[in-house]
């Protein structure tokens, strides 16, 4: 057998997990070894509502979006149909995305299960409260992905696999030089430093969760006018949204934008008055006009050093972590002359869940 090779992956949200286990599960004798500063449950997708719902990157190739998004939505739907989905926090969900302008039909409708355009009754309803001017929308069938559930579900599926966890900050990709073949950077913000990337920035984004198991429909209201709200609910809470700060860098829970956020929610959704505020979460996204999943390199200590960049999906990493996860698998492969007979990138439920081994 030939020798192994190091890679190392840097950061360890839901883009920089996955991917090291993807590494781990693509039957190429890689020694992955997972370096973050932060792990669960102190990354952004811990915070997140986690809805599977692509953003419209600007500069991002559509076919790419719908390829990472349409295989992680597929991710989603098995998990839900197999008894991993309590464990993995992963639901299926119904509901409406209202607008107040006019707008284009997403360019992922037909990857889901449904997809409709709203009826004129539908809208007159929305419109009833007053806050927003709806004038269309739809309603569509989703998942919503617990992290705070599937990352250490992922962490526990890395480890089994070999992965090897350290805990430490890195100031610069080639202080990694010397110990490792290549190396993965899923770093986010952090690549505005670690790949003098000064294209990438943070959306601060606010939210709250709340004890009310009697909304069982999302409800999506995005304007050009006003402040957009969202109410997600998901296994266990409904999550309150949403407040957008783009270039803000401070991560401090702004109590005054939390009750301007919960007000608009109970103004469109008024029984949410009685539901119990149980988690308030201030986050940092970490974006730039296009994602950055491609190949690089470095020279260090005279050798030239493979590098991975995987990051800047901002709101849409848990939409397109696995299917940017199997992209940069296979980027880590070719950067080592592999071919695809000695390794498996492909999307298959069975290998990547590890039901073929597993007691669950």
């Amino acid at each position: 057998m030939a020798s192994s090779k190091n890679v190392c992956v840097v950061g360890a949200g839901v883009i920089g997990l996955s991917t090291a286990y993807s590494l781990t599960n693509c039957r190429a004798n890689f020694k992955v070894t997972l370096i973050s500063e932060k792990f669960s449950p102190y990354t952004t997708g811990d915070g997140a509502a986690g809805k599977w719902d692509p953003s419209n990157y600007h500069q991002t190739p559509v076919e790419h979006l719908r390829k990472w998004g349409s295989i992680t939505y597929k991710w989603f739907h098995d998990l839900t149909y197999s008894d991993l989905a309590e464990t993995t926090g992963v639901s299926l969900v119904s509901g409406y995305h209202y607008y107040d302008h006019h707008v284009e039909e997403p360019f992922w409708k037909d990857i889901l299960l449904h997809f409709r355009h709203v009826t004129e009754a539908e809208i007159d309803k929305a419109n009833e409260n007053g806050y927003y001017d709806i004038k269309c929308g739809w309603f569509y069938t989703t998942f919503f992905l617990d992290c705070e559930k599937y990352l250490p579900w992922l962490m526990d599926r890395f480890k089994a696999r070999g992965g090897s966890v350290i805990q430490r900050r890195v100031k610069d990709l080639s202080e990694l030089a010397g110990e490792y073949d290549c190396i993965v950077n899923c770093s986010g913000l952090g690549s505005y430093q670690l790949a003098n990337d000064k294209s990438v920035y943070p959306i601060r984004g606010q939210l709250a969760r709340v004890n009310a198991p009697w909304i069982k429909h999302f409800m999506n209201f995005c304007s050009n006018k006003k402040e957009n709200t969202y109410i997600m609910p998901r296994a266990n809470d409904v999550v309150l949204g949403l407040y957008n700060e783009t270039n803000c860098w401070n991560n401090q829970l702004d109590e005054k934008m939390h009750e301007e956020m919960l007000q608009r929610a109970y103004t469109v959704m008024p029984s949410l008055k009685d539901a119990k505020v149980t988690w308030k979460w201030s986050g940092l996204r970490p974006s730039r006009p296009s994602i950055r999943l491609e190949s690089d390199f470095i020279y260090a200590n005279g050798k030239k050093l493979p590098i991975i960049h995987n990051y800047g999906h901002a709101a849409s990493g848990i939409t397109l972590h696995l299917g940017c996860a199997l992209d940069a698998t296979r980027m880590v492969a070719e950067s080592f002359g592999m071919q695809n007979s000695v390794f498996d990138n492909s999307y298959d439920f069975q290998r990547i869940s590890q039901r073929y081994n597993s007691k669950l």
